[in-house]
């Protein structure tokens, strides 16, 4: 009830984080949505909440890590973040990164109100 959670053994929480481990390829997390309007669905959200919003402020992120060869080290292999350029009420302005790794270093692109930029490198198309 309420803040309760039946988990198996795949789930581990400390009461702020919540971890979901298999062994296996399969899906780790489904949003399902049965309704049979037009509307988008399922919705995921992101909500950032802070008191003392600025420029330059992180709205959340996306973040894919990868165990590197000696199996040691977790590494961050790519990340999409969202930044809020701009807080003014009547003048929001936004932009997503989106990092890939090339050459051991964090390449980016970064798409805007004012179009894309900074764009380093592109390999191939998937």
């Amino acid at each position: 009830a309420g803040d309760d959670l039946e988990y198996t053994s795949n789930f581990t929480y400390d009461g702020t984080a919540l971890a979901i481990t298999s062994s296996g390829n399969n899906s780790m997390l489904t949003l399902k949505s049965t309704d049979s309007d037009a509307n988008a669905g399922p919705v995921m959200v992101f909500n950032r909440q802070s008191g003392s919003a600025a420029d330059d402020d992180l709205g959340g992120a996306l973040q894919f890590q990868m165990t590197d060869s000696d199996n040691t080290n977790e590494v961050l292999m790519g990340s999409i973040t969202l930044r809020m350029e701009d807080e003014t009420s009547s003048s929001k302005d936004s932009h997503f990164k989106i990092e890939t790794m090339k050459g051991d270093t964090l390449k980016n692109l970064q798409i805007g109100a004012t179009g894309a930029t900074g764009l380093i490198g592109v390999d191939s198309c998937i």
